[in-house]
């Protein structure tokens, strides 16, 4: 078997991307696995001014517009995107300039996420060099915060990414459903997971105060925002409470946080502990008490799928997250801990309550690391081939499954 995967600029941005963990589940069956991913146009300061951006990125990729790695796995090729709203008008189109040395493969299959890759697929299917398609559907990416011209490029593309795969593969129900309207000729739903093994580790706890949480991208979206401004009500009635922040931001939103913070008045009990790597998280995890998703009501929130709160559970945190989407949904099912409106007053109540209540905080926990066990990678990517239609001997991914 020997597979192809189209990946963006979040495969090498983001250590704990989805996209990493299907890399590793088709690399334990194929014979090869070759991946394409993008880079930033530069890679600089985010405070710099669009010109020196500019002449910057051009410095950066003098000579070093394509990067090609080679592993025992197969070929990982990384592209330099494109400048400003040329990227989102070409970067999958300049990328296809970079692809000669694919041109005499044949893959059985290729998996292609994040619309703004579109056209490599399509021209690699024209080209002869892959048969079938399949659309590792993450995201929901209209709804993310663009000017009516990237949405509307974004809009076509996303549809053109569901009309010509052969199957799409939506992280959740709600943004299958929409795939169908859309025309999908074949869906299926693989949610976001976890390294189960790895994260519960976090379940033996260390001593610490109360405790909240928060891991993953910090932008306006995420609600991060919301929760300091609760946490500072919660603080009235439980002074020692701590409150860590893990994460990293491609502007000035960290910095917008942390002067928060100090308005409100709780830096000494909020940490910014920055970007971790992937495999210290459970150390940090096991340092609090509830997991913390407050996703603000927009249109990307509305399908999302959160990997975190499923990370959350797997290292036996309660969870405190919005009804938004699979978010809401997730935590009921789970009994895992309460979901509610985006509002600084509800959030504090909410945790308030929980603290206050120790007996349900623990059967909240007990709960999240039950039901975080079907949500285990492995798990999930089990049936993979079965919904491509693509055959695989069954006791190869039945040894696999029965390992988690």
């Amino acid at each position: 078997m020997k597979v192809l995967f189209i990946a963006g600029s979040d495969f090498t941005i983001h250590p704990n991307h989805r996209a990493h963990h299907f890399v590793t589940f088709l690399e334990e069956y194929a014979d090869c696995v070759d991946t394409i991913s993008l880079k930033r146009f530069y890679s600089g300061p985010s405070f710099a001014g669009p010109w020196t951006r500019f002449w910057q990125g051009l410095r950066e990729g003098r000579g070093n517009a394509v990067e090609i790695i080679e592993s025992q796995s197969g070929t990982h090729i990384i592209i330099q995107r494109l400048p400003g709203r040329l990227d989102y008008i070409a970067q999958d189109i300049w990328a296809c300039f970079h692809l000669q040395r694919l041109f005499d493969q044949e893959y059985d299959f290729c998996v292609f996420g994040n619309p703004d890759n579109v056209f490599i697929p399509w021209f690699l299917k024209k080209k002869g060099v892959i048969k079938t398609v399949i659309y590792d559907d993450w995201d929901y990416y209209c709804g993310f915060d663009n000017s009516w011209f990237v949405k509307l490029l974004i809009k076509i593309r996303e549809k053109m990414c569901v009309s010509m795969s052969d199957t799409v593969v939506s992280v959740g129900n709600l943004l299958s459903e929409l795939r169908k309207r859309q025309g999908a000729k074949r869906t299926c739903v693989i949610p976001n997971g976890v390294n189960y093994k790895l994260f519960a580790k976090a379940q033996q706890k260390k001593t610490h105060p109360p405790t909240l949480i928060y891991i993953g991208k910090l932008a306006d979206e995420y609600g991060i925002d919301i929760s300091l401004k609760g946490f500072s009500q919660v603080l009235r009635e439980i002074p020692a409470a701590k409150y860590l922040i893990v994460g990293y931001n491609e502007g000035q939103y960290s910095r917008y946080l942390q002067d928060l913070a100090d308005g409100l008045g709780i830096s000494n009990n909020v940490t910014f502990l920055g970007q971790k790597r992937y495999e210290e998280l459970p150390d940090i995890l096991a340092q609090a008490d509830i997991g913390v998703a407050l996703f603000k009501p927009n249109d990307l929130m509305k399908y999302t799928f959160p990997l975190k709160v499923v990370e959350y559970m797997a290292a036996g945190l309660a969870v405190v997250g919005t009804k938004i989407g699979e978010t809401g949904i997730l935590i009921a099912e789970a009994k895992s801990g309460d979901a509610l409106d985006c509002s600084p007053d509800r959030f504090a109540h909410v945790v308030i309550d929980m603290f206050s209540d120790e007996a349900r905080l623990l059967q909240c926990c007990e709960n999240a690391r039950e039901y975080a066990k079907r949500y285990d990678w492995s798990v999930l990517f089990s049936a993979f081939f079965e919904y491509i239609g693509f055959q695989v001997a069954p006791e190869d991914v039945g040894e696999r499954s029965a390992a988690v």
